[in-house]
């Protein structure tokens, strides 16, 4: 199957996890040259977006779209609005030349932030914003937040914000047209600002009778692994079937910033994937480690992460005592994967024989990989495929809880120590890079089954948009020809 793949932006999330969804699939995965979608240096070229969209459209089985990228809201500017209105056309223009590419597509409620000084009173604003929709009294706080940022600076703010809705509302049309197979609309969790456009968002979906042609998630970087994955599904003779299992309670709480409890988000998210709901004669199973009340931090909580994992260490022994395929989400935290859980599996389980591994970004997203993972790697037949998965699976293993659980924490505390920045510079970067990859290549050593058969690739881990959210590395298989190990 040969999928086209318009990303968010050029981040690990966005383009590395479906070039591996893809891989494991056994799949061709299409993606447009680099110049043309958003990165650290700045927005990409629509123009260039739409050359390949057009030349390309038609060798493939099926397409999926971040309208923002497509619209190329990002560069501002005035008359940024109207522009990103004409330049969705070709959507319609693919839809009319290729009636049988299957056209699938997502939407976040998150415009390319104003970069300068001025960056985080414009955050702060967009919170008070957030605050006052759902009835909080801080007009004064805006007031005051407001005359602390220059007219023209929030002006550009605003007019970003404005395109970017209205590129939503042009989804939609899309959607009713029937232009578009499937559009999801990404709630933007945790994002600041994000809170009035998901609730208008959330108004028409209602009102336009959409059914399943459209589709809310609490999710974001994850949505275009989780659209190609629906295109892979569809290839499939019937629906995957998939198990819950919360021996820790916690599937009717609501996560921190989200407006969903775990369970509805769970089978909107196999409602997009063309996945099914199953008691019983289950593909695979998805375990949860679940977050804390949302009024209540983990540390204050009055839950004991000791037993908690203990719990589900238990729970996932039995499983794979049946042979059964398990994917874990551990969304006890936004801050990484849980020490005491991974630490009490890797003594327990053998932790390759895992289905799918997340944990860390927000929970919708942390959801939205476990069962990408795990619809993937139960579909996987080749050793090709079970080795490319086996190699997914080490990845978010070192990334989830070993970076982002562990590593991210230590660098941002020394460089704080350092320099008075959490953050690196052009001046320290590759110092700092050098310093988490031997980190990661301490905690892989540290994991039974993995360590001596994988290693992070020497000089290969950066930090792409030179700043320590995310982190990218390779990795390669010490058991195989040079030429052969990536």
């Amino acid at each position: 199957m040969r999928i086209g793949l318009v990303p968010l932006d050029n981040r690990p999330a966005c383009v590395r996890t479906p070039r591996m969804l893809a891989r494991v699939a056994g799949a061709q995965l299409v993606l447009p040259p680099s110049e043309a979608i958003d990165g650290p240096g700045g927005a990409g070229s629509p123009e260039a977006l739409q050359v390949w969209l057009r030349d390309t459209a038609a060798s493939l089985d099926g397409l999926v779209v971040a309208m923002e990228q497509v619209a190329g809201v990002s560069g501002g500017g005035q008359g940024a609005a109207v522009a990103a209105m004409g330049r969705l056309g070709v959507l319609r223009d693919i839809r009319r030349d290729h009636p049988d590419v299957q056209l699938l597509a997502s939407t976040v409620a998150r415009p390319r932030p104003v970069a300068g000084p001025h960056a985080p009173a414009l955050t702060e604003l967009a919170e008070l914003h957030d605050r006052h929709s759902r009835g909080e009294d801080v007009a004064a706080k805006i007031s005051t937040a407001e005359a602390a940022i220059p007219e023209t600076v929030r002006g550009e703010a605003a007019a970003r914000r404005m395109a970017a809705h209205m590129v939503q509302l042009a989804a939609l049309d899309l959607v009713v047209d029937g232009t578009l197979d499937l559009l999801v609309v990404g709630a933007g969790t945790g994002t600041s600002g994000a809170d009035l456009q998901r609730s208008w968002m959330t108004t028409w979906l209602r009102q336009l009778l959409l059914g399943q042609r459209a589709e809310l998630l609490h999710a974001d970087v994850q949505l275009g692994s989780t659209l190609v994955m629906r295109l892979l599904n569809r290839e499939r003779p019937k629906p995957i079937a998939v198990g819950f299992c919360s021996p820790v309670p916690g599937a009717e709480k609501r996560p921190v910033a989200e407006g969903a409890t775990v369970a509805r988000t769970v089978l909107r998210q196999l409602r997009v994937l063309g996945a099914e709901s199953a008691a019983s004669d289950v593909d695979f199973v998805l375990a949860l480690h679940p977050p804390p009340p949302p009024d209540r931090p983990p540390a204050t909580s009055g839950e004991d992460p000791e037993r908690a994992a203990a719990t589900l260490a238990d729970e996932l022994t039995r499983l794979h005592a049946l042979n059964v395929p398990v994917a874990l989400a551990d969304i006890a935290s936004q801050d990484g994967g849980s020490s005491t859980l991974v630490e009490r599996l890797r003594s327990r389980i053998d932790l390759p024989r895992l289905a799918g591994y997340a944990a860390g970004q927000t929970a919708g997203d942390a959801l939205a990989s476990a069962l990408t993972q795990g619809c993937v790697r139960v579909a996987a037949s080749t050793d090709d495929a079970r080795a490319a998965a086996q190699l997914w699976l080490l990845r978010r293993l070192l990334d989830d809880w070993g970076y982002q659980g562990k590593v991210r924490g230590r660098i941002r505390r020394r460089l704080t120590n350092d320099t008075g920045s959490p953050e690196p510079t052009e001046a320290n970067l590759a110092a700092v890079e050098v310093d988490i990859e031997r980190d990661l290549s301490g905690i892989l050593a540290q994991l039974p089954r993995f360590t001596g058969r994988y290693r992070i690739v020497p000089g290969s881990t950066r930090l792409p948009w030179q700043r320590t959210d995310e982190c990218d590395f390779e990795l390669e298989r010490l058991d195989l020809p040079p030429a052969e190990r990536r």
